[in-house]
């Protein structure tokens, strides 16, 4: 599927069609990496503060496809996912648990994007499965002194079609160009097309 990618185009923050910037990208903007050396523990000053999050299940519709956008961060907005052994570690969780499927993500230093579907009808919850390849991770991590890895919740939205499906994959893989950490979103390592989804 492809991925429609999005330029500024200087609208005072909307985007082309007049909306307002999404969700990931105001936490991309509103919650930036904290400076300092990796570990320093330095949370981002204009952080938002969420209690708890409500992650709803996904509603299965007739003749569609089942697919959830996901962000996850790490804990204090630590830049500890790109890096080589990292990057595998998370995508051997990803294999490991296997009762939902990834299909495109973006690393970048203190959080992730991917989309995911549900492989089965009885498949755990979201948030269960989330929170198992995140263990799978922590238990793994190679540098102790970074413990712990992640925050505690994610971010999800369902998607309702294609295009949205579009959109968001647009977003995700520009992302490390907006970040200046890379000149095309070709040229950054920590992505891929793990299962390839479709409407």
């Amino acid at each position: 599927m492809v991925c429609r990618t999005n330029k500024p185009n200087g609208r005072g923050g909307r985007g082309r069609d007049g909306a307002r910037p999404s969700r990931e990208s105001r936490i991309d903007s509103e919650c930036p990496a904290p400076s300092g050396p990796l570990g320093a523990g330095r949370v981002a000053d204009k952080c938002p503060q969420r209690k708890t999050l409500v992650h709803l299940p996904p509603r299965v519709r007739s003749g569609r496809p089942t697919i959830v956008f996901v962000t996850v961060c790490t804990d204090k907005r630590k830049p500890a996912l790109c890096r080589e052994p990292a990057h595998q570690l998370v995508l051997g969780a990803w294999k490991k648990a296997s009762s939902w499927q990834v299909s495109r993500y973006v690393l970048m230093p203190d959080h992730l994007h991917l989309f995911c579907s549900p492989v089965t009808d009885d498949r755990p919850p979201l948030s269960q499965w989330v929170k198992y390849w995140k263990t799978l991770v922590s238990r793994t991590w190679p540098w102790p002194a970074e413990q712990p890895i992640w925050q505690k919740s994610f971010w999800d939205v369902q998607l309702r079609n294609g295009e949205r499906y579009s959109e968001k994959c647009g977003y995700m893989i520009e992302n490390p160009v907006r970040k200046k950490l890379a000149a095309t979103s070709e040229a950054w390592p920590f992505q891929e097309e793990v299962n390839e989804f479709g409407w």
